[in-house]
């Protein structure tokens, strides 16, 4: 019996003693690392792109001090916003939106996010008594190419987005598949 308690004894005071010894020495300090700019080049060809799928896009503006372009298609409004990418040849983007409505809930923004995957949304506060929403999709792209690369999370956006609207109700669902703006 003295030899199995001892042994664990021993134990409990070697695991004991190892955070103490462990909180002794700092961590190494984070080193920040320094992204490139993106490129206004693949900016550029990214609007030219969503141009080319039918989409009315805007000049490049800056949002938060990142390149974005906005974006009109029939009854939405949204904009791909563009960050730096550590990992060379990588597009770093976020399709972005934003909707106030009466009714827009809290409630409502978590049951859309419980789910789905890929659109995560936000409740926001309004100056007005409408409730108000933010869905962002972010798209990291590893592979080489240009900017037909988002031609699928191009596709999973705007379907994605079009539910987001009947969700909240800024669109009204037709079951012959249509959209249309809420009354």
């Amino acid at each position: 019996m003295k030899r199995l308690i001892l042994p664990a004894l021993t134990a409990l005071m070697l695991t004991a003693a190892l955070p103490a010894a462990a909180q002794t020495q700092a961590p190494p300090a984070a080193q920040p690392v320094e992204l490139p700019p993106v490129s206004m080049e693949t900016v550029a060809a990214v609007r030219d792109f969503l141009i080319g799928e039918g989409l009315v896009v805007g000049e490049p503006t800056l949002q938060n001090g990142f390149p974005a372009l906005p974006i009109a298609e029939p009854g939405l409004t949204w904009g791909l916003i563009f960050f730096p990418c550590a990992v060379e040849n990588c597009m770093d983007v976020r399709f972005s939106a934003a909707f106030t409505n009466e009714l827009v809930t809290p409630d409502k923004v978590n049951a859309w996010n419980a789910d789905r995957r890929f659109l995560a949304a936000h409740f926001i506060r309004t100056d007005t008594q409408a409730g108000g929403a933010v869905v962002n999709y972010d798209v990291l792209t590893l592979h080489p190419g240009g900017p037909d690369r988002l031609g699928v999370p191009l596709d999973i956006w705007r379907s994605g987005l079009a539910g987001f609207a009947v969700h909240v109700g800024y669109f009204q669902f037709d079951p012959e598949g249509a959209t249309a703006p809420a009354q």
